[in-house]
């Protein structure tokens, strides 16, 4: 368990979202940050992950990159995440081109391995179900990071074979 964990604050706070509905007027940002927060703490019910998962599923089209990093990472950390959030997140993720750097989607984590290491890593699991989605989503990783850090690499392996070559 994480040393700094406040039982008492998280069990109010799991009370205010699920008997009182505050996910409700939670937006995508504060849900997110939200989920984070329980599965850093390793929280163990499975309600609260849940009513925050179809609170996000139902703002998806509002995500912004690291909003989708965080959901996808705190769920898939917890073992909470279920497969229509999955599919939700993927499709979010592909009719939104987040494979690149842009300001409408919030600076874009897409040229980051974080990013994508946190949403595939999450929904992985689902591949066989995402089928074309999940074909989708890697040719999407490696175009906007496995290939340039290939390139990268590759340059530098140049330039230290040619400063080898010099000395």
């Amino acid at each position: 368990k994480v040393w700094w964990r406040d039982d008492a604050l998280f069990q109010e706070a799991a009370y205010e979202l699920l008997q009182r509905g505050r996910y409700r007027t939670m937006c995508a940002q504060d849900l997110g940050c939200v989920l984070w927060a329980f599965s850093m703490i390793q929280w163990e019910d499975g309600a609260v992950f849940e009513v925050l998962a179809v609170a996000a599923r139902t703002q998806i089209h509002t995500l912004k990159p690291l909003d989708v990093g965080n959901i996808a990472w705190a769920l898939g950390a917890s073992g909470q995440l279920d497969c229509d959030t999955a599919r939700a997140i993927a499709e979010h993720v592909l009719q939104h081109d987040m494979s690149k750097p842009s300001l409408e989607s919030g600076g874009g984590w897409g040229a980051t391995a974080d990013g994508w290491v946190h949403v595939l890593n999450a929904i992985g699991r689902f591949h066989a179900e995402l089928g074309d989605c999940w074909d989708k989503l890697k040719g999407c990783f490696e175009q906007a990071v496995f290939t340039p850090l290939c390139q990268h690499l590759h340059g530098v392996q140049q330039g230290v074979t040619s400063d080898v070559a010099q000395a």
